[in-house]
């Protein structure tokens, strides 16, 4: 099982699950359900942790020690100081239009 969080916004934070397995295709469903159920528990039992604790800004992420595995988390962060910047020039260019 792969879990990935990516931030939406200041607030919130999705979670991307991919669940690999090798068994034969007439017990894929059964190995799925086992997944979403324990996925289910593991997140339930993790809530109380996780809501309690403020959201940081990705952007200030200076300290992190990134690895090669994390290369998504870095196309993420340049794509999204790039649409930042887009639109913060666009913001710039409406309110010096008449």
């Amino acid at each position: 099982m792969a879990a990935t969080f990516m931030p939406i916004d200041a607030a919130r934070t999705e979670v991307y699950v991919r669940w690999y397995h090798r068994v034969p295709r007439p017990l894929h469903p059964l190995v799925n359900l086992w997944g979403q159920l324990s996925q289910y528990l593991v997140f339930n039992d993790d809530l109380p942790i996780v809501s309690s604790q403020q959201p940081t800004n990705v952007d200030d992420a200076d300290n992190d020690k990134l690895v090669p595995s994390d290369g998504g988390l870095v196309a993420y962060r340049r794509l999204r100081r790039s649409h930042q910047e887009e639109l913060r020039a666009s913001h710039q260019q409406m309110r010096r239009a008449p």
